[in-house]
């Protein structure tokens, strides 16, 4: 059996590895009709030398030349030039970009024929794009850009034309509008509607592809200088600009523009242009205009104003400087204000905040704002009021939850190196006392569907407290840990390993500490498993309600939730019982030991000496003649065997506890349960009778025989190609379906070579199997392809 490399495969497809200069001297009917991968081929071809199929393709050697042929053995084309996965949707993100989802189930090929032509086919050999045009190349990771005579367009990744192909030059706006060049003057194509939607008579255009939210205007030149005009060839900004392709924008300004070499702003509302001599600094800031002008001051100083969207001056030119207070790229409803060294804050609507009588810059914090006296920190709201005196470290805005619906701000503060909070929905203030001070908030992960409202976690020297925030309490006193459980239940850990549980509703502690181990069961009865040991160090468990009532007594050796209803039990005199959490009442089980598995939901139990499966649901015994072991796989089944004097056999249950395979099958001492898992199959061995030797197969998880018992191997395709058989040292096929195209008398090609550890293949349809000498080539159906090859080549050495 022959195999090779991953790696060989995947060169024999790379881009440009494989462009070839020299042509088949004989011209190919399937080339000059254009459509040469769909035409049927009746006669078989012999080639020479070709690779394995790989993604419906293979490569040809013949007469010195290199040349690709697909599956109905015609010949195709001479050179791979790029190869991608076509796009299933292009999806709008939060950030206002877009975001490409490719179908990994498919792969197309832009290809070159012997003529030098390009078209682009798919991996089952039918063209998508006829091989026709002089150039198709894969851009921008989103579109086929298609050159042909001197005309140009783009088409989606599928092949469908967006653009007629008669324009000079075409260049992507946005995924439904293109700008198109005819005659030296640029228009706009819109795809949606196939018709122009801008008139030819433009010089140059840009636009802001990039912007976060696209603007719905272009900008434009015409007689040289430019201009802004919308979709509906309107001009929104005259066109007595220069434009240097940079700082654009998607609102209400455009800041794109320059007269004379000098900075200009215009904004599109108003049909007003702010620039030199009058205004001297201009800056767009949360899509306000900051500009300064001249004054008649003795010095002549500059001062700044405010303008808002629309155009209209908002705040008087009187201030020093006014600047964003937030951090690089963000903007909020608030500008820091200067004026003779002293600072304050102004809204964006021009309203004064905090007035300009601050030594220092106050930073904002949402509607707050920290003020800075030495070196020491205070906080401000926005009423000017004083919240925080200055005399904190370190100040910081989060939030809390306070109700299911609510969040409420709050403040970390640091002083000393210690920690505390402030409230200012209550005025509450911790000062900074605790090493560590942890808000309970939505950027937090939890397990259970029940937020924490209100909670603070305090450490201090080694102990974490409980601050309750609504009740202004902490929640008891001296322990050193917390765990956060459903139905707003808290175990709290002591410093001896003591454990008990605080009901955050009730405000009370519902179970004391005096357990060793306490679970809090998930589910709409709100039970309580608690573990004690005894004087004998024997553990003894118990369960208790919500409120802390007992259940059932400290007593039992072991407690197991089934499901919502059912508990498992186990006393040390009574043995087994069934426990309904909805009746309270308790069924007796006559076993003699009773396990479930995870993700199983029978129970396995044993009883005078036999192995069965247990539906508690319905109180029924399955599998009822009992065996010797009954163990559950991974992929929701179970392995059954029995001994029968010196041998073990085997079959499987599926999850209902149904035999869906006879226990006919022959196990051998020292056989791990690993052998007997698989995610998809139910791997069957028997014994040849004549040769001794133990013989493969595979049932589905249905238990119907997929692959006989009658191979010395098996190997699973890791692809789910079906599965490789081993006889005498050949191999055959069987698909996925159980259908042998193959029997087991052949060398087949490999794409890698066989994984003995897992016992997995790596084949790929169309399979190459040799005989009489010739590679042949069979599809999954079965089908032999009309194509023959006297040797696989390997392309990593040609």
């Amino acid at each position: 059996m022959s195999t090779n490399t991953t790696i060989i495969h995947y060169l024999l497809l790379l881009s440009f590895i494989c462009f070839l200069n020299a042509c088949d001297t004989s011209k190919n009917i399937a080339e000059k009709k254009l459509n040469p991968a769909t035409k049927a081929v009746t006669n078989t071809v012999i080639y020479p030398k070709s690779t394995s199929f790989f993604q419906g393709i293979a490569r040809v050697e013949k007469d010195s030349s290199h040349f690709y042929i697909t599956k109905n053995g015609q010949r195709a084309f001479t050179k791979i030039l790029q190869k991608f996965h076509p796009l299933d949707s292009i999806v709008p993100t939060n950030n206002g970009m877009e975001r490409s989802y490719p179908n990994e189930n498919e792969l197309m090929y832009i290809v070159q024929v012997a003529n030098g032509k390009s078209g682009m086919i798919n991996e089952n050999g039918k063209w998508v794009i006829s091989p026709k045009y002089e150039k198709i190349s894969f851009v921008f990771g989103r579109y086929l850009q298609i050159d042909d005579q001197g005309k140009k367009t783009f088409a989606d990744t599928w092949g469908q034309f967006l653009v007629p192909l008669e324009f000079e030059d075409v260049r992507v706006l946005n995924r439904h509008l293109f700008d198109v060049k005819k005659n030296e003057k640029w228009g706009v194509y819109e795809a949606k509607k196939a018709k122009i939607v801008i008139p030819f008579e433009y010089e140059q255009f840009d636009y802001c592809s990039g912007c976060e939210q696209k603007p719905d205007y272009l900008y434009a030149r015409k007689a040289g200088k430019w201009g802004v005009i919308n979709f509906n060839n309107e001009v929104l900004a005259p066109f007595n600009y220069e434009h240097q392709l940079v700082d654009r924008r998607n609102d209400e300004w455009v800041t794109a523009f320059r007269k004379n070499g000098e900075h200009v702003v215009f904004n599109l509302p108003k049909q007003k242009e702010f620039s030199n001599p009058e205004y001297k600094h201009l800056e767009i800031e949360n899509g306000h205009l900051i500009a300064s002008k001249a004054t008649k001051s003795p010095n002549n100083k500059a001062l700044f104003g405010l303008i808002n969207r629309n155009g209209e001056q908002i705040v008087p030119f009187q201030y020093t400087a006014i600047y964003n207070p937030y951090a690089n790229f963000q903007s909020g409803a608030y500008f820091s204000v200067e004026k003779d060294n002293k600072y304050g804050i102004i809204d964006t609507l021009g309203n004064v905040i905090i007035p300009v009588t601050h030594k220092n810059q106050l930073r904002v914090q949402g509607d707050f704002f920290i003020s800075k006296k030495g070196d020491k920190l205070g906080l401000l709201d926005k009423q000017n009021k004083q919240l925080l005196p200055n005399s904190y470290d370190w100040i910081d805005l989060s939030e809390i939850r306070t109700n299911s619906k609510k969040l409420t701000s709050i403040f970390k503060t640091r002083t000393n190196g210690k920690y505390g909070f402030y409230v200012p929905q209550t005025r509450k203030t911790v000062p900074p006392q605790y090493d560590r001070v942890e808000f309970f908030n939505d950027r937090q992960h939890y397990r259970f569907e029940e937020k924490p409202v209100g909670l603070i976690r305090l450490e201090k020297d080694g102990k974490d407290q409980l601050y309750v925030l609504h009740a202004d309490k902490i929640i008891t006193e001296d322990y050193t840990k917390i765990e956060l459980q459903a139905h707003h239940k808290v175990i709290l850990y002591r410093k001896n390993g003591a454990q008990g549980v605080y009901d955050l509703e009730k405000e009370q502690l519902v179970i004391p500490f005096k357990y060793n181990h306490i679970r809090v069961f998930n589910q709409k009865h709100q039970l309580i498993r608690v573990e004690i040991e005894n004087e004998n160090h024997q553990t003894l468990v118990g369960l208790f309600d919500a409120e802390g009532n007992e259940v059932l007594p400290v007593s039992y050796t072991y407690i197991e939730q089934l499901d919502d209803k059912y508990f498992v039990l186990k006393h040390k005199q009574k043995g087994y019982a069934l426990f309904n959490a909805e009746t309270n009442t308790q069924e007796q089980l006559t076993f003699t030991e009773m396990s479930k598995a995870p993700y199983h939901w029978l129970l396995t139990v044993k009883k005078n000496g036999k192995t069965y499966l247990f539906d508690y649901k319905k109180q029924k015994l399955l599998l009822k003649e009992g065996y010797s072991s009954i163990q559950p796989l991974k992929n929701g089944n179970y392995l059954v065997t029995q001994q029968e004097a010196n041998r073990l056999k085997f079959g499987y249950a599926n999850a209902e506890g149904k035999l869906i395979v006879p226990v006919t099958y022959d196990s051998q001492e020292g056989d791990y349960l690993e052998k007997f898992q698989d995610e998809n199959y139910l791997p069957l061995f028997k014994k040849d009778t004549a040769t001794g030797k133990i013989l493969k197969g595979f049932a589905n998880l249905k238990g119907e025989i997929v692959v006989p018992v009658r191979f010395q191997n098996v190997f699973r395709e890791k692809n789910e190609n079906g599965f490789l058989t081993m006889l005498n040292h050949h191999y055959g096929i069987i698909t996925i379906e159980g259908k042998e195209i193959l029997p087991p008398k052949f060398d087949i090609y490999l794409n890698q070579p066989l994984n003995l550890y897992d016992e997995t293949s790596d084949f790929s349809f169309p399979v190459a199997f040799k005989k009489k000498g010739l590679w042949h080539f069979i599809d999954e159906n079965g089908k032999l392809l009309p194509i023959k090859t006297k040797e696989i080549i390997d392309v990593l050495y040609y």
